[in-house]
């Protein structure tokens, strides 16, 4: 329930419908715009994401049924593991376009740890898996319990994430005070992809024996697939069982009428 008379499909932060199509109106080019999207909000309106160009003959306005208010976009997400004594390492994850790979294993029951932040301090409603396989564990506010004063660091505690999916983790109704939106965190699961590149081959492997023995840093964390601070052969022997594996395919929808 976005507003209006219907149900309606809201783009998270980093949607390609975002800023990117034209109101054409409800005939459809050649009869003027509506001015408004379905449930009556006025389009278009201009997003906060910097990077998103609109195509030519665009209007900025959003693809769909919901034109979205300027909205919240973090400055920074990512994929934070805690590699035994030797620390905590961060995999950056894209805020829009190509979604990055988290290489490293979740153990048996599939446990990550998404970390946004923001400029300024937020609130928010819920989180929730929007697309793919995990559930929500815990979401922290500047390790606070949910639901405290805003904070600008949101912590996504995730069990249940299997490998070889793209994944859609969705933090709903933030709040900066000024703008309102939610907030989508995407990140491809391929165990062994050491290099980043959403397949597991042999430069995978290569690299991992090339650093086998290395510690664990800034340069090689990827290496420790296992997350226990050391690369040894148990990390290569993942890497070598992965050989093959692959991100999925953007997932394609049938065209709407």
């Amino acid at each position: 329930n976005n507003g209006g008379a219907t149900l309606t499909h809201a783009p998270l932060t980093g949607s390609p419908a975002i800023d990117r199509g034209k109101d054409f109106g409800p005939v459809g080019p050649g009869y003027g715009a509506t001015g408004v999207d379905e449930r009556g909000h006025v389009r278009p309106q201009t997003y906060n994401d910097p990077s998103i160009t609109p195509p030519a003959g665009g209007d900025r306005s959003d693809i769909g049924a919901v034109e979205l208010s300027p909205g919240v976009m973090p400055i920074s997400e990512v994929s934070r593991k805690v590699h035994g004594a030797a620390g905590t390492f961060d995999i950056p994850l894209s805020l829009s376009g190509p979604v990055e790979t988290e290489c490293r294993s979740g153990g048996a029951s599939g446990v990550y740890q998404l970390v946004l932040t923001f400029a300024t301090p937020v609130t928010f409603s819920s989180a929730a898996v929007t697309s793919g396989i995990g559930v929500v564990t815990s979401v922290t506010l500047d390790g606070q319990s949910e639901g405290t004063v805003g904070s600008t660091v949101v912590t996504i505690g995730l069990s249940g994430v299997t490998n070889q999916q793209r994944l859609t983790v969705g933090l709903l109704g933030v709040n900066d005070g000024s703008n309102s939106g939610d907030v989508g965190v995407r990140v491809g699961m391929v165990l062994g992809d050491t290099t980043g590149n959403g397949a597991v081959a042999s430069s995978d492997v290569s690299q991992t024996k090339t650093q086998s023995g290395q510690p664990v840093s800034t340069s090689n964390f990827r290496n420790d697939v296992n997350a226990n601070g050391a690369i040894t052969a148990s990390d290569i022997a993942i890497v070598k069982a992965q050989s093959g594996q692959d991100l999925p395919p953007v997932p394609t929808e049938p065209n709407r009428q």
